[in-house]
């Protein structure tokens, strides 16, 4: 048997300029699932390595071990095709794949005509069909390499597609542009969650990642009702940071490059309890703002749970943290 992940856009589709992306809607974690997948760099270059990691849970928490198969495809999708990928990419083996390994991790090196591929260069035209036309950038100027990630698990083989951001050249612009796009652009950095805390009345109580030394997690009624806040860096000017950057983009309406801010949405999970929205977050407009809310109401049944924090940005970059909530009577 084999399914297809469900897959949610965080920005609209428009055949090519979609960019194929992880998004869980179900925000309660019962059983084995791929919740996000994160690069390192979160963009880059034709021929550069790059490290894959991801976040695969259950009831109990995030699982060190996965039946996960990565690969990369380099199959461009059929001029007819409306989806975001090859519908060959979703394949267990093929010759338009590239095997990266098996378990929560993978590397590889992203391919060197994937901006040719899947980006704004030319690609080279398949037998019997005409010539290939570039691919369209996303609403932040950003095209995609494809990856794809099977979990063979006994009850069938499940495809999640992602996008690996690719650096590429700037299209449509004149030389004094593009020499200065290549002076000012700095490369996405994936985000990170700064600070995970309880919002209370007078004082707020932070939750300490599971990752940090001695964490003991956050204690709570059983159904009780609060409001968390999960936060990342404030960014100032155009540079690294690991919020929503600010950068340069090449705006196709005023033929000028502009600054813009990217957007940070929040994907919200947890293994028990419920949650008030699945996602939250900062549109680009609100970019300034370093934090989101959202309100969790603990399980009535006393015991320990696992809370995650999975924050995107609209350039192809993830982050998450993982919590721990002891549930009294």
């Amino acid at each position: 048997m084999v399914a297809v992940s469900r897959l949610v856009a965080l920005s609209l589709c428009i055949l090519a300029a979609c960019k194929p992306d992880l998004v869980e809607s179900a925000p309660q974690v019962t059983e084995p699932r791929l919740l996000a997948l994160r690069s390192e760099p979160a963009e880059a270059a034709p021929g550069q390595a790059v490290s894959l990691t991801a976040l695969y849970a259950d009831g109990s928490g995030a699982l060190t071990d996965a039946p996960l198969d990565w690969a990369l495809c380099v199959d461009r999708k059929p001029l007819a095709e409306l989806g975001p990928v090859s519908p060959r990419c979703l394949a267990p083996s093929s010759d338009i794949l590239i095997a990266l390994g098996v378990g929560v991790a993978a590397s590889g090196t992203m391919p060197k005509d994937a901006c040719r591929n899947f980006g704004p260069e030319r690609p080279d035209p398949k037998p019997g069909e005409p010539a290939g036309r570039p691919v369209d950038p996303d609403q932040s100027g950003g095209f995609y390499q494809p990856l794809r990630v099977r979990a063979h698990l006994a009850t069938g083989d499940t495809y999640t597609v992602f996008g690996v951001r690719i650096a590429c050249s700037l299209s449509g612009a004149t030389q004094e542009q593009r020499a200065q796009f290549e002076t000012s652009y700095v490369r996405n950095t994936n985000p990170s969650v700064a600070s995970f805390v309880r919002v209370a009345a007078g004082h707020d109580d932070a939750l300490p990642p599971l990752s940090a030394a001695g964490a003991e997690g956050l204690t709570v009624q059983a159904g009780a009702t609060m409001t968390l806040r999960a936060a990342w860096a404030p960014c100032a000017g155009i540079g690294v940071c690991t919020g929503s950057e600010q950068y340069v983009a090449f705006d196709t309406a005023s033929r000028a490059l502009v600054s813009r801010r990217e957007s940070i949405a929040v994907a919200w999970l947890a293994t028990a309890g419920a949650f008030a929205e699945p996602s939250t977050g900062r549109s680009e407009a609100e970019g300034a703002v370093a934090s989101s809310d959202n309100v969790f109401t603990a399980p009535s049944v006393p015991g320990d749970i696992t809370l995650w924090a999975v924050l995107r940005d609209d350039r192809g970059g993830v982050g998450w943290e993982t919590y721990r909530v002891h549930v009294i009577p």
